[in-house]
C-alpha cells in the first residue's frame, strides 16, 4: 500500500496490493525503461497514470486450482506421439481450449471451465506427465490490474495475458518411439480501466497463452 505522492519508475520493480498516488509515470532513461511486475491483484487510484512508450505494466501470476487446466498424461511407449495434450487455464470470462489428442486410443485432456469470479485470477494450464514425471510445466495465467484515474496514457504496453505453455521434449528417433505433446497455456486475465479520459497507443492485453 502506498499514500499519496509522485512515482517515476524507470526501472522494473515489484508490486501488489492497493496505490493512492497523483502521478503514476512509468519513463525510460538511456539504460532502461520503467517496468512493473505485478507480483497479486494491483489497484491503482491516481489523478494520472502514464505509461510511456517502451515501458510495461504486467501481471502475470494467476493459478487458480478451479481454472486450472486438464494434464496431459502418457503412459505408453509403442506409439509414436502416445499420450494426449494438456488443457488450457480459464480465465473468470472464458473457458480455457481442450488439449490435442494424437493418440486416438486415450480422450484429450479438457481446458478448465471459467470460474466466473472477476476477483480470482485466471487459470494455471495443464502440465504434461509421463509415468508420472513433469515433461512439460503449465503456463501461468494472467493476474489483475485495476486501475481509476482522470487521465491515462498508454503508450507502452498493459498485459495480464496467460504465459505460453511449455514446448514438448523432441521424440527420441527412430520408428515408434513415442513423443510428448506440449503443455498447456494459462488464462487470460483481468484489466479494468476506469477514467475521465484514457489515450491508447501502445498495447492493452489479457489474452490466454499459447499451448506448447
Amino acid at each position: 500500500n502506498s499514500s499519496y505522492g509522485v512515482i517515476d519508475i524507470q526501472d522494473t520493480i515489484f508490486l501488489q496490493g492497493n496505490l493512492s498516488l497523483l502521478l503514476v509515470r512509468l519513463s525510460c532513461n538511456n539504460v532502461t525503461c520503467g517496468n512493473i511486475i505485478a507480483t497479486g491483484p494491483l489497484n491503482i487510484s491516481a489523478v494520472t497514470v502514464i505509461l510511456e512508450n517502451g515501458t510495461t505494466m504486467a501481471s502475470v501470476w494467476g493459478a487458480t486450482p478451479a481454472a486450472r487446466g486438464g494434464d496431459g498424461i502418457n503412459n505408453e511407449t509403442s506409439f509414436s506421439d502416445a499420450g494426449r495434450a494438456a488443457g488450457g487455464g480459464g480465465s473468470y470470462i472464458g473457458d480455457g481450449g481442450g488439449g490435442g489428442q494424437s493418440n486416438p486410443k486415450i480422450n484429450a485432456a479438457n481446458g478448465a471451465l471459467a470460474h466466473g469470479n472477476q476477483y480470482l485470477d485466471a487459470g494455471k494450464g495443464g502440465n504434461v506427465y509421463e509415468n508420472g514425471t513433469i515433461f512439460s510445466n503449465g503456463g501461468l495465467g494472467g493476474g489483475q490490474i485495476r486501475i481509476w484515474a482522470g487521465t491515462i496514457i498508454i503508450n507502452g504496453t498493459m498485459t495480464a495475458s496467460g504465459i505460453d505453455g511449455e514446448d514438448p521434449a523432441r521424440p527420441s528417433s527412430g520408428a515408434y518411439h513415442a513423443g510428448r505433446n506440449g503443455a498447456g497455456g494459462g488464462g487470460g486475465g483481468l484489466i479494468a480501466l476506469q477514467a475521465n479520459r484514457i489515450d491508447v497507443t501502445g498495447n492493452i492485453l489479457a489474452r490466454g497463452g499459447n499451448g506448447g
